[in-house]
């Protein structure tokens, strides 16, 4: 199979459905990310209101 210049491997249009609705059984890396959003949401906001603080004297 030929789209344009491109190849396509038959694998990968065979029977697509099944990898993308494959869900994972723990949901260790979404507590993660979760986690380290907040982290980085906090040290922005601490850093914020510290040059805050020292530019107010």
């Amino acid at each position: 199979m030929r789209t344009g210049y491109r190849y396509i491997m038959r694998d990968q249009v065979e029977n697509p459905i099944p990898g993308i609705m494959d869900q994972r059984v723990t949901h260790r890396g979404r507590q993660s990310e979760k986690l380290l959003s907040m982290l980085s949401v906090a040290f922005v906001t601490f850093v914020y209101l510290l040059a805050m603080a020292l530019s107010a004297d």
